[in-house]
Formats: structure tokens, sequence, C-alpha cells
């Protein structure tokens, strides 16, 4: 279920753990620290491997400017470059990646 203002703002961690995550769609999730802080991070895959990149902090970036923020940033551009070329054919894809612009979805 995607989140909601409300969810955001009442987001806490339990008692015991280090970190609650609540989950939005894509990949983007708030993350609840048993500090106090509330961080969106985005996770995705490459080659199979799990990443987790930082968007920002709850509130100073709002639910909306966290969905809108994935198809901006650099790590989106290597996932479609990836999934338009096979890893195979293009054994030096990183460096392609580098220059590639960000793609809007």
């Amino acid at each position: 279920m995607p989140l909601t203002d409300a969810t955001c703002k009442n987001a806490r961690c339990p008692e015991g753990k280090a970190r609650e995550r609540y989950a939005d769609s894509g990949g983007l999730y708030l993350e609840a620290l048993s500090a106090g802080g509330k961080h969106w991070r985005w996770k995705y895959r490459i080659g199979g491997k799990e990443k987790r990149q930082a968007i920002g902090t709850y509130p100073a970036v709002t639910l909306a400017q966290a969905r809108a923020k994935p198809a901006t940033m650099p790590a989106r551009s290597c996932l479609m470059v990836w999934t338009l070329f096979s890893p195979s054919s293009m054994p030096g894809w990183p460096c392609v990646c580098a220059r590639v612009q960000p793609l809007k979805p």
C-alpha cells in the first residue's frame, strides 16, 4: 500500500529495533531510526546486486518530492542503460552510464 502524508508523519521505530522501513512503491521507502530521524531511501538492483541511494530526510523532503526524485538520479539513468543493453555486449557500461543524462520514466 502506498504511503500517505499521515503515515510518514506518524512513522516510528518500535522499541528494541534499530530501524523500521515503510515501503511506498518503485523501491522508495521511508526509514524511521531509533534515534528519531526519518530518511528517504531508494532501493534498486544492478547486475543482481541490491543498491540503496539516499534521497533526503523527512520532513525536509516531502512525500511528493521523494517520489519524483529517483527519476532524476544518476543511478536511475544507469538502470535505464542496463535494461536497454546487455552487459556482455557493453563491457564498459559504467563509463557509458556516467555520461548518460537522467532519463524520465
